[in-house]
């Protein structure tokens, strides 16, 4: 009886998504019956997997110093390095990276590593690049366009017949069902955040600014005779400053710990069935 008061997480299956407070009732049965088979939900799998495909072209990234051919093996390399079980959407990041190092890699100039690589993460074209080839999906887009788009369908689910196809299609893609709940599931399982991206590039950014802007300051503090002067026997604060270490943790002190984690993001461990009044 006390299951829930304290230490775990409880919810209704509906609060497992965010549609499910609003979602009706699938009026058509032999849609809820498709829906509700594993094989449909298996489904989420070949859809994210369409967005993963590696260009199948290479290109040519312009840097400062010199043009690097990024060729379709390269491509497929990036792609390749994603940690298996990965989320879609924050293995991008992975990639991202694997790319800037490849493009490193094959740069054959005197550039420092550390400027050429910040060029390219500021090079819009290449980003844009990645960004069709692997996007961001939102898992109700992702599901939604399943919904809308017969051939997207046919695709992932080949064994479906054309009448069942067309079954499945509404005009309203977002008009989400009880039975829409758990493909929706297990596509947020698949994705991931989508904006977990994006936050880690602007902490990132941030951080930066705050590392440069106290770099400068412990710089003109450094430049202070009188200070300087006043730690003459070296040990005093000013010698501190020069550690890396120092200025790690107070460039650090103030920032953000992270964002709150999704209490209900899952997985949870057990289904609670009352059979008083179910």
């Amino acid at each position: 009886p006390s299951l829930g008061e304290e230490g775990v997480q409880t919810c209704t299956l509906r609060d497992l998504v965010a549609e499910g407070a609003a979602a009706g009732i699938e009026n058509d049965p032999e849609v809820a019956r498709l829906k509700a088979s594993a094989e449909l939900v298996a489904v989420v799998e070949p859809a994210v997997r369409f967005y993963e495909e590696p260009p199948s072209e290479g290109v040519r990234v312009e840097t400062h110093w010199s043009d690097i051919w990024l060729s379709a093996a390269d491509w497929a390399s990036a792609f390749g390095a994603a940690d298996p079980g990965t989320p879609h959407n924050e293995a991008r990041d992975q990639i991202w990276e694997e790319l800037l190092t490849i493009l490193v890699d094959k740069h054959d100039g005197d550039a420092p590593e550390e400027q050429l690589r910040a060029s390219l993460r500021r090079n819009r074209e290449l980003f844009a690049l990645l960004d069709r080839a692997w996007p961001l999906i939102e898992a109700a887009d992702l599901v939604g366009d399943l919904w809308s788009v017969p051939a997207y369908l046919r695709k992932c689910a080949p064994w479906l017949t054309s009448e069942e196809v067309g079954r499945l299609q509404r005009p309203d893609a977002h008009a989400w069902t009880v039975s829409d709940l758990p493909l929706l599931d297990a596509a947020r399982q698949r994705l991931g955040d989508p904006e977990a991206s994006r936050r880690r590039r602007r902490h990132e950014a941030a951080a930066a600014a705050e590392r440069e802007q106290m770099d400068r300051v412990v710089e003109s503090l450094l430049a202070d005779e009188t200070l300087a002067d006043a730690d003459a026997d070296g040990e005093g604060a000013l010698v501190m400053l020069r550690g890396a270490d120092l200025r790690e943790s107070l460039a650090t002190a103030d920032r953000p710990s992270g964002v709150e984690p999704d209490l209900l993001a899952g997985p949870f461990a057990h289904i609670v069935v009352d059979e008083a009044q179910e």
